[in-house]
């Protein structure tokens, strides 16, 4: 069995093959995450994706089947196998050249990653990412329908009841989305073959198995899991596994995700948005292996493609800004083979602007953004407390997909861990030492304005709580409490109504017990009045970092009801993009089972941008909130069926202000059997500004009605006969805004028809400010630690001399750069040039001395220098990576004339630093923010 070992960044900048190293040396990772949290991806150690030419040209072709050119792939392990024998792993085989064409190995000494370099038919090289797997999917629990209830005296009415309320709470759903009325014309994805590619799934759920006894399996032809397979083995080593079955805490995101899909429980009432479609399922972990690497998803991709999946979901994410990610490269390869692709806008909203993510940043494919669910479910308690007048019980609703206790006997003391009412920080921290052990308890805490509920939660549980009611804050949006405790612990949250909440602690504050039983009762339904139909706190910010209007549509993702693996209770609660990029895929599948097969991936794109529902940034205001965080809208499937109107484009790129493109013109076809008259109108968004100062400004970001753009139209009104067409010029006048802090601007043009399904609207998106003076490189710190700066590689201390010398002969001999990046860049390099160059960087030398380096007077930043070799190579960098980056020159260089890889010879050398600002030239000296290290000696033992 393969060892699997992480990489940190440093090490990743030590490559020789530095001219064909294309990834970034850090990406972020937000698949499935809490929106409350991302991280960075790690790397597999020593492993590499490798991007190869293919020895034939490449042609589209509609047919499924594999193309296979495996004569690069036989060359370069016949080439490896020449040099170093057996030291290295052949992973996965990506054998199409319609698709990525290529392989991921691991090396067995890193020193062999040089060898890549000298094999003659390597396109590009990248690093194996780790993804960030979930958490599980939040707390699950079964929908309790009486069945389980010890003294319901009607079980068949309670069944009855349950089912109706739980059929209410998912209708709630569809009939935020039109997705119910499609059902009732019949539009339930018959026909239609989704491709899920996430952790796990659990096709024993009585929803997922064909309406088999929930627990009894259905897989393969003649199932709602039709088919699929695993990328690695029970024991997480790579290759092809049939079976996608996994039904662990660590994989339960993918039941949920697929349930969301395809559920049809007609038992309990709980039915998905397509329940007629079939899944093709691609787990991508194991139990005894949660991580996700990025050489699994390729190959499940493609696989999926080939098994001729007509639509591909993808709940995962992980930092890019760029097209060109491997996994974005090849999403946008299956859109242009006829495949519709949706993948997760990500969970990250509170990092601001230009955050997008990959692979929902490839060419063609929808972004998959979240809106909050409006109806969720509720159970009853009653509570009472002794000696204090007017203490007769009193009842309240907890809003779970649960009850908290099937026995209604049983009484239990309530404990607040603050009796202060609406303590701001209340259980921010750890419990102090007075707290009792809360395991019998029912735990009390006020939802926290100054921490995450995943942490209050976690604070009750290392005491032992088992049931925690959270009670609600003025204005703050209702949601599933429990989606944010530990999958598969003992304990259970729900969130309460403010007043209970209040009234609880006043008694407890006055010294009065209180003690709560939570009595059988059939469940009830919750609206959510603050925050229903709007955008989630957590769903993710564009535009990309090359400003493309982004391909999004807003769905339920928001505390979103689905399945679960049996074995954790069948039905629970989760929030996030991953749960909205199932409901826009399944969407599609609907769509196409009523509209048929004939549209292109672009026009169902269209369809349901154009008939989506641009929704406020709040309630109670009439700000419509920008594209870059819900592209075209909700989702309104209904109107997309129904349509009487098609538009192009679907979207209005504006540029920035150097490249401005404010006139525009937008084709409108009658494709209704009525002539149609149809109004111009503009609906602009607010303005949001990405930048805060210098840093960027933190979500969610909100929008300014007083900074818009304009909008003129001719004509401004005119008829359409059936099919006849029109074109209409669109010419925008930019807000007069503070260029300073980066604003966006954007809103939706509505071609108003007088016909029922006529109207259409079109997002737009522009810049007012010129992307191109965005610095990328950061020059923040403090005087004698600044950065940019050479740096000693044991200690972290900036060098501030010109003498230092290095011998190459291990890592702490190594000349290193640390630096770190503001805004994304296309390239990044680093070079080894001469002590005496005459190049005149942007940023001065640090540590706050005179310069070293000679004047600038002499040199100019627009100097064109040769480097002595190049150290370090890097495209698409993503926005703002986390912490601190390094680049190393050693012991080996890329030769800037040959491309091979070559000792550093003796000398007397400097470190440049240049990264490309965006929307400029790479073959421009000006376009580069550009640093130059002091000086430094080689001096080989």
């Amino acid at each position: 069995m393969l060892a699997h070992q992480f990489w940190g960044i440093r090490s990743l900048f030590t490559l020789a093959l530095a001219h064909i190293l294309a990834t970034p040396f850090l990406t972020h990772a937000a698949p499935f995450q809490s929106p409350l949290t991302k991280s960075a991806a790690k790397h597999l150690q020593n492993g590499y994706i490798v991007e190869l030419h293919p020895s034939r040209t490449v042609e589209l072709s509609s047919e499924r089947t594999a193309q296979v050119d495996d004569g690069p792939h036989i060359a370069l392990q016949s080439f490896l196998k020449a040099a170093i024998g057996d030291d290295f792993v052949y992973r996965y085989r990506l054998m199409d050249p319609r698709l990525f064409f290529g392989v991921s190995l691991v090396l067995h000494n890193p020193a062999d990653v040089s060898l890549l370099a000298a094999f003659p038919g390597i396109k590009a090289v990248h690093p194996i990412a780790i993804l960030k797997t979930p958490k599980g999917g939040g707390a699950g629990g079964d929908v309790r329908t009486g069945e389980a209830d010890a003294d319901t005296s009607d079980i068949d009415a309670a069944q009855s009841n349950a089912a109706s309320v739980l059929t209410e709470v998912t209708n709630g759903v569809h009939n935020m989305t039109g997705v119910a009325r499609v059902h009732e014309l019949g539009g339930r994805g018959l026909n239609q073959l989704i491709g899920i590619i996430d952790l796990g799934f659990d096709y024993s759920n009585a929803a997922l198995n064909g309406g088999r006894p929930n627990g009894q399996t259905c897989f393969g032809a003649g199932c709602p899991f039709a088919g699929g397979g695993a990328a690695i083995n029970d024991q997480g080593e790579p290759g092809w596994e049939p079976d996608p079955f996994g039904d662990c805490v660590s994989v339960a995101h993918g039941t949920h995700v697929a349930g969301i899909a395809i559920a049809n429980d007609t038992h309990h009432g709980f039915v998905g948005v397509a329940p007629q479609a079939r899944v093709n399922a691609y787990r991508l972990t194991a139990c005894t292996y949660p991580f996700i690497t990025e050489d699994a998803v390729l190959a499940s991709m493609s696989r999926a493609f080939h098994d001729g999946v007509h639509i591909v979901s993808m709940s995962l994410s992980y930092d890019s800004g760029w097209e060109s990610q491997p996994i974005s490269a090849l999403a946008s390869r299956l859109v242009e083979q006829g495949v519709i692709v949706v993948a997760a806008a990500g969970n990250a909203g509170d990092l601001g602007a230009f955050d997008s993510q990959a692979p929902a940043d490839g060419f063609g494919v929808i972004q998959a953004a979240s809106v909050d669910n409006d109806l969720f479910l509720g159970h009853t308690a009653v509570y009472q407390s002794q000696g204090q007048p007017g203490g007769q019980s009193q009842s309240l609703v907890y809003v779970t997909s649960r009850t908290f206790f099937p026995n209604a006997s049983q009484v239990f003391p309530v404990y607040a861990t603050s009796k202060q009412p609406f303590s701001a920080d209340d259980a921010c921290d750890p419990l102090p030492s007075s707290t009792p052990p809360l395991k019998n308890y029912v735990t009390l805490i006020a939802r926290s304005t100054a921490c995450s509920l995943d942490v209050q939660l976690a604070q009750a549980d290392e005491k032992g709580a088992e049931r925690v009611l959270v009670y609600n804050r003025d204005g703050m949006p209702t949601l599933y409490a429990e989606a944010y405790a530990q999958t598969g612990g003992a304990l259970k949250a729900a969130l309460i109504r403010p007043e209970a909440g209040r009234d609880i602690a006043e008694r407890l504050a006055a010294g009065h017990n209180v003690t709560m039983t939570f009595p059988a009762s059939p469940p009830v339904a919750v609206s959510n009045p603050v925050s229903g139909r709007l955008p989630s706190y957590f769903t993710q910010y564009g535009p990309s970092l090359d400003l493309r209007v982004p391909a999004m549509l807003a769905a339920p993702g928001g505390s979103i009801l689905s399945t679960f693996p049996v074995k954790l209770g069948s039905f629970g609660a989760d929030s996030g993009t991953s749960m909205a990029t199932p409901y826009i895929s399944a969407s599609v599948a609907a769509y196409r089972g009523l509209r048929g097969t004939s549209e292109s991936p672009a026009q169902v794109l269209a369809a349901l941008t154009t008939t989506a529902t641009p929704v406020d940034f709040a309630a109670n205001t009439s700000i419509l909130d920008t594209v870059v965080r819900q592209g075209g809208g909700l989702i309104n499937l209904f109107a997309a069926v129904q349509r009487v109107t098609d538009v192009w484009p679907d979207r209005l790129a504006l540029n920035d202000s150097e490249f401005f493109n404010g006139t525009q013109t937008l084709t409108l076809t009658n494709t209704g059997k009525q002539t149609q008259r149809f109004e111009m109108q503009h609906l602009p968004a607010g303005t949001i500004n990405a930048l805060d100062g210098s840093s960027w400004t933190q979500g969610p970001l909100i929008p300014q009605a007083t900074q818009q753009a304009s909008a003129s139209f001719a004509p401004a009104s005119f008829s359409l006969s059936p099919g006849a067409s029109a074109a209409v010029a669109v010419t925008f006048k930019a807000p007069q805004s503070d260029q300073q802090r980066l604003p966006l601007y954007s809103g939706f043009v509505q071609a108003k028809s007088d016909a029922a399904y006529g109207s259409v609207t079109v997002p737009y998106l522009g810049l007012a400010a010129t992307l191109g003076k965005l610095p990328v490189l950061n020059t923040a710190g403090e005087p004698g630690n600044r950065q940019p700066a050479l740096v000693d590689p044991s200690t972290d201390a900036v060098i501030c001399e010109d003498t230092r010398t290095f011998n190459l002969s291990d890592d702490t001999q190594l000349p290193t750069i640390k630096f770190e990046l503001f805004a994304g860049s296309r390239l990044v390099t680093v070079d080894l040039v001469d002590f005496n160059t005459t190049f005149a960087a942007t940023i001065p030398l640090q540590c706050g001395e005179a310069p070293t380096r000679p004047s600038p007077s002499s040199g100019s930043p627009h100097t064109v220098v040769k480097p002595v070799g190049n150290v370090a190579r890097l495209t698409s960098v993503p926005r703002d990576t986390d912490g601190m980056q390094y680049a190393t020159a050693g012991p080996n260089m890329t030769d800037p004339v040959s491309g091979a890889s070559v000792p550093i010879p003796n000398g007397h050398y400097r470190l440049l630093l240049r990264a490309l600002r965006l929307s400029q030239r790479p073959d421009q000296p000006a376009s580069y923010d550009s640093y130059l290290t002091h000086g430094f000696l080689i001096q080989r033992r």
